[in-house]
């Protein structure tokens, strides 16, 4: 994606580092406000978090796509730039980054990467949903094809099996062989009993 960092939900405030002690007065990344991102400074004082002291902060991204202090020195120290310009043109440049998202009022850094990441899981459980269903279809119309022909074999099997009761059926006493020799007399000549009185 492409944007700038001023337009970014990234774009944090970080307490500076305390000169030589190389550590920062509190850790983590913070809401840069509507108002600081339309007149931006290279160091601004904020109160992090639930902090209740004032620090010193500088321009931060959360996804580390750039390191925008350093750019912002950059500026200073090779094009003799005035600090607070070179924070201006560092967070309005159009750049093409990949974790850009747009920044939305309310929302910390860590806030805006937690959305996307649940919009990520949500698109991977809608999508898995729609493979399962799929599947699903899939499945049964294979099983609605295999009952079909179970049930056509079951039809099969209970027509022979009538037929053949239907033929050991026929003996002479019944009904049914003294209507089948009237009709076709010539099946029933040699096998007839003696004692059959068919007309």
């Amino acid at each position: 994606m492409s944007g700038r960092c001023v337009d970014c939900g990234y774009l944090s405030f970080r307490a500076t580092v305390y000169g030589s002690l190389r550590f920062r007065g509190h850790s983590g990344y913070h809401e840069v406000e509507q108002t600081i991102r339309d007149a931006p400074r290279a160091t601004e004082e904020f109160i992090p978090g639930d902090a209740n002291a004032v620090q010193g902060g500088e321009f931060g991204c959360f996804r580390a796509a750039s390191n925008l202090s350093d750019e912002i020195a950059d500026l200073v120290n090779l094009a003799e730039t005035p600090q607070d310009d070179a924070a201006t043109e560092v967070v309005n440049a159009h750049r093409d980054c990949p974790k850009w998202t747009p920044y939305v009022p309310g929302l910390t850094p860590g806030l805006h990467y937690q959305e996307l990441n649940a919009k990520a899981l949500e698109e991977d459980r809608r999508v898995f949903y729609k493979q399962m269903s799929a599947l699903e279809g899939q499945q049964t119309a294979g099983f609605q094809k295999q009952n079909w022909r179970l049930a056509l074999i079951a039809v099969l099997v209970a027509l022979f099996i009538g037929a053949v009761q239907v033929a050991v059926g026929l003996v002479p006493d019944s009904l049914a062989y003294r209507k089948v020799c009237r009709t076709w007399p010539a099946i029933c000549t040699d096998s007839r009993p003696a004692n059959f009185k068919g007309s």
